[in-house]
């Protein structure tokens, strides 16, 4: 008689088991713990150094929100082994988590850098990554669990290419429907220019759309014999937008980049203390301003009072346009870089003082959007190759209300910006 195979969930729990005995007994700090003592007393950041267990669940979520440059960098890291087991059951299908990525991406290069841990850990953890995938997968509902794991593991590993791999390998009549969810919000998303990777954006949407076309033999498959005609339907559907896909950039092998066809644009504000912090430490700037930007989107944030916007594509035509009114300075790609800043994307951060964000603000409350605009042709948008290109002439109106909605944003936040005294930056991602 056969063995049987250990379901989901039973898999789940050795992988859990692997990771108790891997961290057990939990790694050794080197004195107190600090940290950032604006966001919490001393006593508590004691707390944070104890038996992992007896943390509280408010200082436990804190920790793992905030940015590295919150902690001190020899204790991160070891913070992070110590509070692993519970992490992972944060993670897990019967923990509290709605925001996987962000928490997982504290584990990468810039954080708690994962791969350099010691073997028998970082084992313990990628065999549990697996299993909370295949759990994540195979449950039944949303794809929206897989597809935060996906970003946030691929930030703690280095790539996603190893996990989705691992998700085309799950056999049965679960992963196959899980599968299918999957394939169908990422081909959905990839046809609407509107994959976004927010954690982890290192090429992401160029792998996910190279690794879609490889499942077409199994959806074949399951749009053949699955025995849920829903199921079988939706990977019929899945199948037709894929075979459509060569004429689509994003979806197309030979197309150039597709980073470069999901150039956003960027622009946050700080008061001076933050600009002088930003100053002395680019890489807090960096977490600061992402953690600033999912807070915000999360709870809408109207553009008058946010501290980030995102113009999305729209940054090239607001430069030309701009210039083509003689705008008084580049407010998109200005030419003060923040010192010692890598890039954030595609562009290092770049900074517009507080009197160039007050010339900006009154220049722009002087020019609405129909000056801006008077006497343009599509053509000419499409001639001088502005970024894009392809949606001028084929969208017209449609594609000029889609800059118009980010260039009211744009006046919004520099007006408030003004009134404020912050300094701007911005960049393209």
């Amino acid at each position: 008689m056969s063995e049987s195979v250990p379901g989901p969930r039973a898999l789940w729990r050795e992988a859990l088991a692997g990771a108790d005995r891997a961290f057990t007994p939990p790694p050794a700090l080197r004195g107190p713990v600090r940290g950032c003592a604006f966001c919490r007393p001393e006593e508590e950041l004691l707390l944070l150094g104890g038996a992992p267990d007896a943390v509280p669940d408010d200082l436990f979520l804190h920790f793992m929100h905030k940015t590295p440059g919150h902690w001190m960098p020899d204790q991160y890291p070891v913070l992070w082994r110590r509070l692993m087991p519970r992490a992972l059951r944060h993670w897990g299908p019967d923990g509290g988590s709605f925001d996987h990525a962000r928490e997982l991406s504290r584990l990468g290069p810039h954080g708690a850098d994962l791969p350099t841990w010691p073997e028998d850990e970082r084992t313990a953890v990628e065999r549990a990554f697996r299993a909370l995938l295949t759990t994540a997968l195979t449950g039944g509902g949303s794809p929206y669990p897989a597809t935060e794991l996906v970003e946030g593991i691929a930030c703690a590993t280095d790539g996603p290419e190893p996990w989705l791999e691992h998700l085309a390998r799950l056999p049965g009549p679960d992963a196959d429907t899980g599968l299918v969810r999957l394939a169908r919000r990422w081909t959905d998303d990839l046809l609407r220019d509107d994959l976004r990777f927010w954690w982890y954006d290192d090429g992401a949407p160029r792998v996910i759309a190279e690794w879609l076309p490889t499942l077409r033999p199994r959806l074949a498959r399951i749009a053949a014999r699955h025995p849920h005609p829903g199921t079988a339907g939706e990977a019929r559907e899945v199948l037709d937008l894929l075979r459509e896909a060569p004429e689509h950039t994003w979806l197309s092998v030979d197309a150039p980049s597709i980073r470069g066809m999901g150039m956003t644009g960027n622009y946050a504000r700080l008061t001076p203390a933050e600009y002088e912090r930003a100053h002395a430490d680019p890489e807090w700037a960096h977490g600061f301003v992402l953690e600033t930007a999912e807070t915000e989107w999360r709870a809408a944030t109207p553009a008058g009072r946010a501290r980030f916007l995102d113009v999305d594509k729209t940054w090239h035509a607001l430069q030309f346009l701009l210039d083509r009114a003689g705008f008084p300075l580049d407010i998109v790609l200005c030419d003060e870089p923040l010192p010692g800043a890598p890039d954030w994307g595609c562009t290092p951060p770049l900074r517009l003082g507080p009197d160039e964000v007050a010339t900006a603000a009154g220049a722009l409350a002087e020019l609405p959007f129909d000056a801006l605009v008077r006497d343009l042709r599509a053509e000419e948008m499409t001639r001088a190759d502005v970024y894009p290109t392809v949606i001028w002439e084929r969208d017209g109106a449609d594609a000029l209300d889609y800059v118009r909605h980010h260039y009211e944003d744009l006046r919004l936040f520099f007006t408030a910006a003004a009134r404020d005294g912050d300094t701007v930056l911005t960049w393209i991602s």
